[in-house]
């Protein structure tokens, strides 16, 4: 799997594959069913979407542009039929700045408050097994290293938009991980 951090692309594993968290309820999904991924990322759930029914086709949303790089070579290198859509998604269509964390790309998105993330970021590296959280200056180095940040302009568009531009004539699951912008992306339809 190609990505920049290996820490986060071991962490949407185990979260996505080992503990199956977008999988609650029974999920299913038809053979040659429709995957709308709402963020999709570097790619993680469009594989494991892959894996549950090989035939699926793909819409994966992304508005940062490195992690769509990233998904691109994923999606080539597990042979996806994915269609990648530029796009952040909300409750209407707009521009917005979004701040992307290179270093932590889980974390980035709209109007993110960097003291939430400090404190995710923080938590989540004390739980890595390689990280010794006994040396609290090495703990704030990685931190403020991680936590370098870019604030790029982000077109938004509405779910129903992106439904009529891209031919979707119907969903079979809608995967969505938009850091905190969830219920802005379900009134975008």
């Amino acid at each position: 799997v190609v990505g920049r951090n290996r820490s986060n692309v071991e962490f949407l594993y185990e979260e996505i594959f080992e503990r199956a968290e977008y999988c609650h309820a029974g999920m299913t999904m038809p053979e040659s069913g429709c995957v709308v991924d709402l963020g999709s990322h570097i790619g993680m759930f469009s594989i494991y979407a892959k894996r549950m029914a090989p035939a699926v086709k793909i819409y994966a949303v992304e508005p940062m542009p490195e992690l769509r790089r990233m998904y691109e070579a994923n999606s080539a290198l597990h042979d996806l039929d994915a269609t990648l859509v530029p796009y952040a998604v909300g409750a209407e269509s707009t521009t917005d700045t979004f701040t992307y964390y290179p270093e932590m790309s889980m974390l980035s998105g709209r109007g993110t408050d960097r003291s939430v993330q400090r404190d995710l970021l923080e938590s989540f590296i004390q739980h890595e097994p390689h990280t010794d959280s006994d040396d609290l200056g090495s703990l704030e180095q990685l931190i403020e290293n991680r936590l370098r940040c870019e604030h790029i302009e982000v077109p938004v568009r509405t779910l129903s938009q992106i439904i009529r531009e891209y031919g979707i004539d119907h969903i079979d699951l809608l995967k969505i991980d938009v850091e905190g912008s969830e219920l802005d992306a379900l009134r975008g339809i």
